[in-house]
């Protein structure tokens, strides 16, 4: 069902493409941003399927299905998180307003700013100017909550998203 719902959105984005509209298409690049993001589902999730089907013989080098395995999960380093290429589809179309823009460009659900994120104005220091554990940051019960400063996902730093790949 995954692999059919990532195929009619792939289908879709280039009947949006083929459309045309020049560098102002925003519908096909919306489409595109969330066939991506279907498909790198879709990868994952069949990946992960055949690994549990095959037992323990998948993810060896025995069988190949490891190697779908890993192929997924460096996609998804290569093109970023499902929940970002989301976001930005979500963004582009104006959904959500200029108060609750993340520094990546998605939702306050997924990030926010400073303020949101339980982060004050002298940068998540205590009174005594101490950054870190003893400010309660990256602790359940600290400000950042049970996520921690890096958020969900584990890879979003201070200034924003992490890159996996320097450019």
């Amino acid at each position: 069902v995954a692999v059919q719902a990532a195929r009619s959105a792939a289908y879709y984005a280039a009947w949006a493409a083929a459309q045309g509209g020049g560098a102002e298409n925003t519908e096909a690049a919306v489409a595109g941003g969330l066939a991506l993001a279907q498909a790198l589902e879709a990868q994952r999730t069949a990946a992960a399927e055949a690994v549990q089907l095959h037992g323990g013989i998948g993810f060896t080098w025995e069988h190949e299905a490891h190697l779908y395995f890993k192929r997924a999960a460096s996609d998804e380093l290569l093109f970023g998180p499902v929940h970002r290429l989301r976001a930005r589809a979500a963004e582009r179309e104006g959904l959500f307003g200029a108060a609750d823009r993340a520094p990546y460009g998605g939702h306050d659900g997924r990030g926010g700013n400073d303020v949101h994120r339980g982060r004050d104005a002298n940068g998540g220091r205590d009174a005594q100017g101490v950054q870190g554990a003893r400010a309660g940051q990256g602790r359940p019960d600290g400000p950042d909550g049970p996520d921690g400063p890096d958020g969900p996902d584990g890879r979003d730093g201070p200034d924003g998203p992490r890159k996996a790949v320097a450019v």
